[in-house]
């Protein structure tokens, strides 16, 4: 998450100013950017139509994130070039029509500093932890899956070896149907096998949902959070009188892309029906 720097740091005054319904008229998007995200498939096998999902809501909510930041990035170039002479004669002019406000907006200060620092105390510690649990159920997977599957694999491969002979744009041709079908036999054999233990990988319930939905949590929360910064901007716009319509909150929205690429890498590598791995997932 990228952070723009305190001004005067209202942070939690908002409401104490009385500019609550302002600022989330002028900074509040009209819908969750995660709810356009896919929910994350709970079939075991690869789909090239899931990861086509993943990639489109992820292509839009990438885009939208790059229009808004340009959109914020040239209201706060404009904020910031304002005379600090200008901005200090009008929060004094403001402190001094309320002072009662005032107060609040120096206390809030001091609480909203502190919830900034808890949040990037969390990041700091919940990020890495995240990423240590997926290699964590990565490994997991791969010691499952290899032993189970290797013997299936190998038996499947030495039949074909022994029951196929050289032919013409191919691998290797059957020696007759019946041991083609034999073959393919071995190869359901080896799915169903691999389909009793996926739902405790794959599965709506499964490690891999279960991480990609603290995953998500973490995302949203330290956007959540972050999205304070945005709110405080903008009131502090409002105090100096200067530009704000237009200014929109981007740190669900860049929650929001993160977390669809990282659903769609994931689901991604699902094994194959035809060729399942004994690797990571496919």
């Amino acid at each position: 998450m990228i952070k723009k720097p305190w001004v005067f740091g209202v942070g939690a005054a908002i409401a104490a100013l009385g500019l609550t319904g302002a600022v989330q008229a002028q900074s509040t998007p009209t819908a969750d950017p995660f709810s356009r995200v896919p929910a994350p498939p709970t079939a075991c096998y690869y789909d090239a139509g899931d990861v086509e999902r993943f990639s489109t809501a992820h292509a839009a909510l990438t885009a939208e994130y790059t229009r808004q930041k340009q959109v914020n990035d040239e209201l706060t170039r404009q904020f910031s070039q304002m005379d600090m002479s200008v901005k200090m004669q009008r929060m004094q002019a403001f402190m001094m029509k309320d002072p009662q406000r005032a107060m609040a907006v120096m206390q809030a200060m001091q609480a909203s500093a502190a919830t900034m620092t808890g949040q990037a105390e969390r990041s700091s510690t919940d990020g890495p932890r995240l990423d240590q649990e997926l290699e964590t159920i990565h490994t997991k997977f791969k010691a499952e899956v290899s032993p189970l599957l290797k013997p299936i694999n190998d038996r499947a491969d030495a039949f074909a070896k022994a029951h196929t002979h050289p032919c013409e744009g191919s691998g290797g041709c059957f020696n007759d149907k019946a041991d083609e079908a034999q073959w393919k036999l071995i190869l359901a054999e080896r799915n169903t096998v691999y389909e009793r233990m996926c739902a405790g990988w794959w599965g709506g319930s499964g490690q891999v949902h279960g991480w990609l939905g603290r995953y998500k949590t973490f995302l949203a929360n330290e956007a959540k959070s972050y999205e304070t910064n945005d709110a405080t901007l903008v009131v502090q716009m409002q105090i100096m009188d200067s530009p704000s319509g237009g200014y929109r909150p981007i740190y669900l929205l860049e929650a929001a892309y993160k977390y669809a690429d990282k659903a769609r890498t994931i689901m991604a590598q699902r094994p194959d029906q035809e060729s399942i791995s004994t690797g990571w997932m496919r």
